[in-house]
């Protein structure tokens, strides 16, 4: 059986108002929010209840990263917008909250030959003079896997979580037959 965990939801959506990032930091110092422009083009702060971090950029769209789960980023979408309301005093018109991606980490549980595995393993590609991990990626699938010598892998780029977890369910029953 595949061992995989989500480890990080990644999503976003917009305010549906332009924001003020100089005037808007102060009103959200509190949650502890940055705006550095020379480093960065928006706010950032984590959410309370959540505990996902959020960017906010003067177009009012916003990332969200760190929700263990899909659920978990509509909940911080929606406390962000709550937070931007009532702190800043901006009307939003806010638009829908998307999974942009999804990240798994999981483990083979037993070291890995990559050099092997790469030759065996069709779309495959691993040169160690540039990265440390195998890189594998099917024309079917919407994310990358990058599996290493100690077993353990992550999988990104998925935005949705069945289509994800066949995907790795699949990645297991491939690579664990080749390791037999």
């Amino acid at each position: 059986m595949a061992r995989f965990n989500l480890v990080n939801v990644v999503g976003g959506g917009g305010l549906g108002t332009n924001i003020d990032l100089y005037n808007c930091v102060g009103e959200l110092s509190r949650y502890g929010a940055i705006y550095e422009p020379e480093q960065s083009p928006g706010i950032q702060l984590k959410l309370p209840s959540t505990g996902v971090t959020a960017m906010i950029f003067q177009s009012g769209m916003y990332h969200l990263t760190g929700a263990r789960s899909t659920e978990e980023i509509q909940d911080a979408g929606c406390e962000l917008i709550k937070v931007i309301e009532e702190n800043v005093g901006i009307k939003t018109s806010p638009t829908d909250i998307d999974v942009r991606n999804l990240v798994y980490s999981g483990s083979f549980e037993q070291q890995i030959d990559l050099e092997n595995l790469a030759l065996d393993l069709d779309g495959a590609h691993y040169d160690p003079t540039t990265h440390n991990g195998l890189v594998y990626k099917k024309e079917d699938w919407k994310g990358t896997i990058m599996i290493f010598r100690t077993g353990s892998y992550t999988y990104t780029g998925a935005s949705d979580e069945e289509q994800a977890c066949e995907s790795l369910e699949t990645l297991h029953s491939v690579v664990s037959s080749m390791l037999e």
